[in-house]
């Protein structure tokens, strides 16, 4: 099928299929993190997990259990990359939590899920374990914004928009240093395909993961596989579109000095959307945002 190589790499991180014009589409659309696997992925599968397991009344320290059984079992399948490995670790975490009735912090949980490199010294370099775990502190600092403020206030269909948004926007700002010096293009649209392409990912990739479960019955694998196809399709389309826009992505060059600015200012977002005085650190990130254009 056309749509296999995207299939592959949503399921097994293998993006060695992806001819190298549709990989570009999805960097300058600003979406080429959601053809890994991430956290992203392995926290739709846990959530999709938790959800039958609800539905079918298994109770909660149970479903608790095999949900970070199968998480983790998914992940040793996977070869066990850094960024699903942490996000399976914060999800064991999150559940074990969960199981025992306990207050957990999430930026904890983050801590104890960035270990991997305690173990594997070499993945601290490694472009998606430092992306995930950028993205990952950007989702919770737009989280602290969402619960405070006009945006506290929204409801319906209202709240989830502006919600989309902040997520969105924070994740690109936090992880544009690093997606600029590993790759040397920065998606300006990055925040609105963001937003078109969450719901499709949200659905294909636990019909996917269903249709992985269902392969010792083929009949059943090939029947949902099918049903993921106009998702895919979708998802394909959102970034061949976006990509396609007048000035939708511009190639950036950094200077080591410039790379060091910009985490600054992505650090300065963090602590600003998470702080109840943020106008410090936003003037923080502010002045290393100007100095990092200056330089480049």
């Amino acid at each position: 099928a056309l749509d296999a190589p995207i299939a592959k790499a949503l399921l097994v991180a293998d993006q060695s299929e992806i001819p190298r014009d549709v990989k570009r589409a999805y960097a300058d659309a600003g979406i080429v993190h959601m053809l890994a696997i991430s956290g992203l992925h392995v926290s739709i599968v846990a959530a999709s997990l938790v959800l039958l397991l609800g539905i079918a009344r298994v109770p909660g320290r149970i479903g608790s259990f095999v949900t970070a059984a199968t998480i983790m079992g998914y992940v040793f399948v996977l070869g066990f990359p850094a960024p699903a490995l942490r996000s399976a670790v914060m999800v064991c975490v999150a559940t074990a939590s969960h199981a025992c009735q306990r207050h957990s912090s999430r930026w904890s949980i983050l801590a104890l899920g960035g270990i991997v490199p305690l173990v594997k010294p070499e993945n601290a370099l490694d472009v998606g374990y430092q992306l995930s775990m950028a993205g990952m502190a950007a989702v919770i600092a737009a989280g602290a914004v969402v619960k405070r403020g006009r945006i506290a206030r929204l409801r319906g269909w209202r709240r989830g928009v502006v919600q989309s948004l902040v997520v969105s926007g924070v994740a690109t700002l936090v992880t544009a240093p690093l997606v600029a010096c590993w790759f040397g293009r920065l998606s300006l649209i990055g925040p609105l395909t963001n937003l078109a392409a969450d719901p499709v990912i949200a659905v294909v990739q636990p019909v996917l993961f269903l249709a992985l479960v269902l392969a010792p019955w083929p009949a059943a694998a090939r029947f949902v596989a099918l049903a993921a196809h106009p998702l895919l399709v979708a998802f394909e389309a959102i970034a061949r579109f976006a990509a396609s826009l007048p000035y939708a992505a511009v190639a950036v060059t950094m200077s080591p000095l410039g790379v060091l600015l910009s985490m600054i200012a992505a650090a300065g977002v963090v602590v600003a959307c998470t702080s109840r005085f943020p106008g410090r650190s936003m003037a923080v990130a502010t002045c290393a945002t100007c100095l990092t254009v200056w330089l480049a």
